[in-house]
């Protein structure tokens, strides 16, 4: 993750036309913080990566975890179908493992 993990400050936000967020909390003037949702992704896949160690969420409540999992499942299946990748990849034998077709990042 980047430094902020992701959370950038945005002044003047009206200007792009975002929804509404927090303020800066360190912000002499009037600016909002923001994630971006890639990062947000990625923490989402790590930490359902963790999920699968118990050891690592140990000190974690129970019912924290389940929600911030099932919060993380979904925020990821959203991403997929608002950005999904509609290369054709190529079948195998064993299904299809990605490798051969050219992925175009929409970035």
């Amino acid at each position: 993750m980047p430094p902020g993990d992701g959370i950038v400050e945005i002044p003047n936000e009206h200007t792009y036309d975002l929804p509404p967020s927090l303020p800066a909390s360190n912000s002499p003037n009037t600016s909002k913080v923001y994630g971006i949702s890639m990062f947000h992704q990625l923490h989402c896949l790590n930490f359902i990566r963790y999920a699968y160690e118990p050891d690592s969420i140990k000190d974690h409540p129970a019912d924290e975890v389940v929600y911030h999992r099932d919060h993380c499942i979904d925020y990821i299946r959203q991403a997929i179908l608002c950005a999904g990748d509609v290369t054709f990849d190529p079948l195998t034998e064993v299904g299809i493992n990605g490798i051969g077709a050219t992925h175009v990042s929409q970035l």
